[in-house]
C-alpha cells in the first residue's frame, strides 16, 4: 500500500509549492506533470479496487463489429447494462484492438484532463486544489469511473456556462448524462442557484426537516420509472453521517460568513463556487440515508477544491499564516485519504494496453 501514500505525499508537496512558487506558469507546469501522473498512476492501475473485475467482464460482453449482424450487434449493446456513452467508447477502443485497460486509462485522463482545464476559473491555487481532490474525491477515478467523468463532464458544462458557451455548456451536459443517469439528479438541482446566498442558506435550513423516508420513497419511485438499475441500493444499510454532514458545514462557514459580512469582496467565481457548495449540503442532507443518491450531491461538493485556498484570500497576507492554513488542509485530506485506502487492494499496474 506503499505507493498510494508516496503519491499523496508527491501531491501535499505540490501543494506546498503554491505557497512558494510566485509565478503562475511554474505552478501549471508542475500542475500538468502532477495531472500526467495521476492519469498514469490511476489508468494503469490493475485489479487494485473492487469494481475493477466488473469493468473488464462488462468489456468482454461488449460486441466486436465482425461478430455478426446489426441486430445481433444491438442486442449485444444493449445487454450490456451501463449507460451508452461508456459504452460506446469502450465497443471503439475494443474494436480499435486495445485491452479493457484503455478504458481505465481513457476514464482517468477525461477526469483530470477537464480538472486541469478548469482549474484556472476557480483558483489561483492549482496543486493544493489538485491534492484536496485527490484526497477526497479517490473513489471517483479508481472506484466510481462512470460518475468520475461525468462528475468533471458537469464541472466543464459548469465551465463553458459561466464563459457565455451556453450550447457548448448543453453538450457536454448531454456527454454527463451517457456516462452516468445520476446527471439528471443534479440537473433538477440547478435551478436553485437563481437564488442568492442567504435564501438558499434558509433553504437548507428547511431541508433538514424533511422526513428522509419521504425522500427515499420519492427517490425510489423515479429509478422505478426511470427503469434504472440502482434498487438494490436502497436495500443497504449503509447512511451517512450526521457528523460528517456537521463538518462540511462548518468547514466551510467561516468563508461564507466572511463574504456576507465582506459582500463588496465576493467575486462572481466565488459566489458561485458558495451556490454549488450549499447545494451540495442541501443534497447531502436529503440523502442521509440514501448514499447512491448521494453522488448527486458529490458533483457539487467538488467545490471544496477550490473553496478551502480561498482561506489564503482572507487571512493576512503572512506566511506563519499562509503556511498554517496549509498544515490544516493537509490534515484534512489525511483525514479523508487514508479511511478511503480500505477500499483497495495493494497496488499492481498493467502496460499491456494493445
Amino acid at each position: 500500500m506503499l505507493i498510494y501514500y508516496i503519491i499523496w505525499i508527491l501531491l501535499a508537496f505540490g501543494a506546498l509549492t503554491d505557497l512558494l512558487y510566485k509565478r503562475w506558469y511554474d505552478k501549471r507546469i508542475l500542475n500538468l506533470f502532477l495531472c500526467i501522473i495521476l492519469i498514469l498512476f490511476i489508468g494503469l492501475r490493475f485489479e487494485c479496487d473492487r469494481d475493477f473485475t466488473t469493468y473488464v467482464s462488462h468489456w468482454g460482453n461488449l460486441p466486436y463489429f465482425s461478430a455478426g449482424n446489426f441486430a445481433y450487434l444491438y442486442e449485444k449493446f444493449r445487454a450490456v447494462d451501463l449507460e451508452f456513452g461508456y459504452k460506446f467508447v469502450a465497443v471503439i477502443l475494443k474494436n480499435l484492438g486495445f485491452t479493457p485497460q484503455a478504458m481505465f486509462v481513457f476514464c482517468a485522463a477525461v477526469t483530470f484532463t477537464i480538472f486541469y482545464k478548469v482549474i484556472p476559473y476557480y483558483t489561483n491555487y492549482p496543486n493544493i486544489a489538485l491534492f484536496i481532490y485527490f484526497s477526497q474525491f479517490i473513489m471517483l477515478p479508481f472506484m466510481q469511473i462512470r460518475f468520475g467523468v461525468c462528475s468533471m463532464l458537469i464541472w466543464y458544462s459548469f465551465y463553458m456556462w459561466s464563459h457565455n458557451k451556453k450550447r457548448t455548456s448543453i453538450l457536454y451536459y448531454i456527454l454527463a448524462i451517457t456516462f452516468h443517469n445520476l446527471s439528471f439528479g443534479v440537473l433538477i438541482l440547478l435551478p436553485l442557484l437563481k437564488l442568492s446566498i442567504k435564501k438558499m442558506l434558509i433553504l437548507l435550513g428547511l431541508v433538514l426537516f424533511i422526513p428522509l423516508h419521504v425522500v427515499s420513497d420519492i427517490a425510489l419511485g423515479a429509478v422505478y420509472l426511470m427503469g434504472w438499475n440502482y434498487t438494490g441500493y436502497f436495500d443497504s444499510d449503509q447512511s451517512l453521517s450526521y457528523l460528517s454532514y456537521i463538518l462540511n458545514f462548518i468547514l466551510v462557514l467561516p468563508i461564507v460568513i466572511y463574504y456576507l459580512n465582506n459582500s463588496n469582496m465576493i467575486t462572481i467565481v466565488n459566489r458561485r463556487l458558495i451556490k454549488y457548495y450549499i447545494l451540495f449540503l442541501i443534497g447531502f442532507s436529503l440523502s442521509l440515508n440514501l448514499p447512491i443518491i448521494a453522488r448527486i450531491a458529490i458533483t457539487f461538493s467538488i467545490s471544496i477544491c477550490f473553496l478551502l485556498p480561498s482561506y489564503f484570500s482572507v487571512v493576512p497576507k503572512d506566511a506563519r499564516f499562509r503556511f498554517l492554513i496549509l498544515i490544516g488542509i493537509v490534515i484534512y485530506g489525511g483525514l479523508k485519504f487514508i479511511p478511503a485506502l480500505k477500499f483497495f487492494e495493494p497496488y499492481k499496474f498493467n502496460l499491456e494496453l494493445i
